[in-house]
């Protein structure tokens, strides 16, 4: 991807930016959600901490670029109470 440096995202913080995005969640799984747009399928697992690794698959998959998923994560409410995603 060419960075440099990264953050520290869950699981659950990837979820809420992508549907920033346009993502949708399609189905909830035990570790994990799937979420669409148009006919791209990202799986998200249900973790504290994203590796890397992780990160970039998601990205790939989503055909993101890390900027956007930054750009979506800044514009995101601060207060963690309008974040939280109901199962």
């Amino acid at each position: 991807m060419g960075r440099k440096e990264t953050f520290a995202l869950s699981g659950n913080e990837c979820v809420v930016a992508l549907g920033q995005l346009g993502f949708v969640v399609t189905r909830r799984e035990p570790g994990q959600t799937v979420m669409r747009q148009f006919n791209r399928i990202v799986v998200v697992p249900d973790v504290l901490e994203l590796s890397t690794s992780l990160l970039d698959r998601i990205l790939r998959d989503a055909d993101l670029s890390y900027g956007a998923l930054l750009r979506a994560i800044d514009e995101l409410p601060t207060d963690p109470e309008l974040c939280v995603i109901e199962a």
